[in-house]
């Protein structure tokens, strides 16, 4: 459970945090999420006892982010192997060489489930590419 939403509900708030400062596009989230408060945000998600130890870093998020706030720019390399602006990204992020270039199992369909129910929250479009079963894992 903590690495669903972890993996849906950081870059979301992030993304909320930097729209209502006006700064979804202009700013790097460090500037608003530094290591240090990320790392207050998840305290315990490196315990030995969190099922999820070592799964979600601040890299991970950073990147994440820069994909949901359309920072990203897929290069030649990236367009070659499927991987285009969109939570897909995020998933192959995070995820990669577990769910992506596959058919998409039930759980990704749940997180896509949770991610447009939050979305829908936050009143922001959902995007396009909302899985990576096309896409190649980043090496």
């Amino acid at each position: 459970m903590l690495k669903l939403c972890c993996l849906i509900l950081l870059p979301l708030v992030s993304l909320s945090v930097s729209a209502s400062r006006g700064r979804v596009q202009s700013e790097d989230i460090s500037e608003i999420i530094s290591r240090d408060l990320f790392n207050e945000m998840l305290k315990h998600r490196n315990d030995a006892a969190c099922p999820a130890k070592g799964f979600y870093t601040y890299d991970a998020f950073i990147a994440a982010t820069n994909v949901i706030t359309e920072q990203w720019t897929p290069s030649n390399a990236d367009s070659d192997a499927g991987r285009e602006l969109g939570y897909g990204v995020i998933t192959n992020i995070i995820n990669g060489g577990i769910e992506c270039g596959k058919p998409t199992p039930s759980q990704v369909q749940d997180r896509i489930g949770f991610y447009k129910r939050y979305c829908d929250l936050l009143q922001v479009e959902y995007g396009n590419s909302l899985d990576c079963s096309n896409q190649s894992p980043f090496a």
